[in-house]
């Protein structure tokens, strides 16, 4: 069965929300075709209802709507939105698709023929006119829309999925698999992917981008890998379904003191036992420039030796990097980063490719990594005896344009066993010339490790 989600924001300017801004939302559920019906089409629209209530939105739920119904309260959509405010339009049932243009199939259509469906089903770039005729700070289409094309087999070039829809400015696309891709509708009461949209709604202070990064990386694993969400983005303004929490506290300081290792420090460690929901939160300092940034790496599954955190980016079980998300790179067949069975004296080397970056479409990178000692580290998220592992690393790289240049990088990581990873890390970037691009520490500020 086939379930793609599109959602769609548009955002007319990158100006912070004003205060108490009028939410509104149109929910729909169609569940009761004639040839395929959906039972869960109704459930995905009445949980999202709920939960896009608790997020603030003033909600229109219909369930089981005809054409006529459909239409209507698009209209009436149209008119609430266009008063200000932000727009929400969430569908749940059959979607098709008939020469690169989407439909939202009522419910008990029928359907004989192909060129019937443009006057009998709902046309997604009428929702996408109401909202861009209302000129409104930001709008979102969630289309949970195509588990099947029910009248495939009457269609004369018949199709399989949605098509796939490009992001104007200010715009985020995701698909809860790529366009034309077949996926679970799930074992439970929801579909898969509205499943852990609705669970990542629920999560305060994410920005719109991460809630469906982490329902993308959580579909990828409870499907085992048969079901990658897929996005298309050019956002333009930051938006919450949940505000982040107020904090009265200041953050840690990023105080890092070094000690000799205790007696009883381990001189020994093995790859560590990693499990979903491990999560380590580090800030950072540019060297430089002084600027504090945060990052979070939390576990959302673990398959076939692939860690993959939700943010989408993939380790092996030895902390090898495989790929990240925020650049599009994989790094084959891996870039190792700490030596294994760990020991003081243990030295490593490899070689691996960077492919993917648009501008340097070609990498090749040489690396040797030291376990040089122990030492006791303090942070702010504790104590801890660490082996200190230098990693050196030569890179050449050729650019878009087919020049080429080269340099180096260093990190060093200090790798608490307890912690399952490092809680701290130096990381310099060194071009050709000797020029220092980058210097930057991370401090480990708190972590959750099963």
């Amino acid at each position: 069965m086939l379930v793609l989600a599109a959602v769609l924001l548009t955002a007319a300017t990158a100006l912070a929300a004003p205060a108490r801004e009028p939410r509104h939302a149109l929910v729909i559920g169609n569940g009761a075709y004639l040839d395929a019906p959906l039972p869960k089409a109704i459930n995905d629209a009445r949980d999202m209802a709920r939960a896009l209530e608790r997020s603030g939105f003033e909600v229109v739920e219909l369930e089981d709507a005809d054409l006529l119904q459909m239409a209507r309260a698009l209209r009436d959509f149209g008119d609430r939105i266009g008063k200000g405010g932000i727009g929400l339009f969430y569908f749940a049932g059959h979607g098709i698709q008939v020469k690169g243009h989407n439909f939202l199939v009522p419910a008990r259509a029928s359907i004989e023929r192909e060129d019937e469906v443009s006057f009998s089903a709902l046309d997604v770039n009428a929702v996408l006119e109401k909202m861009d005729s209302a000129r409104n700070r930001s709008n979102f289409v969630i289309l949970d829309a195509c588990r099947n094309n029910p009248f495939a087999r009457s269609f004369r070039l018949a199709s399989q999925g949605l098509a796939p829809m490009d992001a104007p400015p200010g715009t985020l696309i995701a698909f809860s698999t790529a366009p034309g891709s077949v996926a679970s509708d799930g074992p439970g009461r929801n579909g898969l992917y509205t499943e852990q949209l609705l669970a990542q709604l629920e999560v305060p202070g994410l920005k719109a981008e991460d809630v469906f990064k982490r329902a993308r990386a959580a579909v990828h694993a409870a499907s085992g890998g048969r079901q990658i969400p897929w996005e298309n983005t050019s956002l333009e303004a930051d938006f919450y379904f949940r505000a982040p929490p107020k904090s009265t506290t200041k953050p840690a300081p990023l105080k890092v003191t070094f000690a000799k290792p205790s007696s009883t420090a381990p001189r020994r460690a093995a790859p560590p036992s990693l499990a979903p929901g491990d999560r380590w939160t580090y800030r950072s300092i540019d060297a430089v420039t002084g600027e504090l940034r945060s990052s979070h790496f939390e576990i959302a599954a673990i398959e076939d030796r692939k860690v993959r955190g939700v943010n989408g980016d993939v380790f092996d079980t030895e902390w090898g990097l495989v790929s990240t998300v925020s650049d599009g790179r994989r790094y084959e067949p891996r870039a190792p980063r700490l030596p294994w069975p760990m020991v003081p004296g243990a030295e490593s080397k490899a070689e691996y490719r960077i492919v993917g970056s648009k501008e340097y479409p070609e990498w090749s990178v040489e690396v040797t990594i030291r376990v040089v000692g122990l030492e006791r580290v303090t942070v702010p998220a504790g104590t801890f005896d660490t082996f200190r592992v230098e990693a050196t690393s030569r890179y050449r790289q050729k650019r878009a344009d087919g020049r080429t240049s080269s340099g180096t990088f260093k990190n060093v990581y200090w790798y608490a066993p307890e912690v399952k990873r490092e809680v701290l890390r130096d990381y310099e970037y060194n071009r050709w010339d000797g020029v220092t691009d980058l210097r930057r520490r991370f401090v480990l500020v708190d972590y959750t490790v099963r």
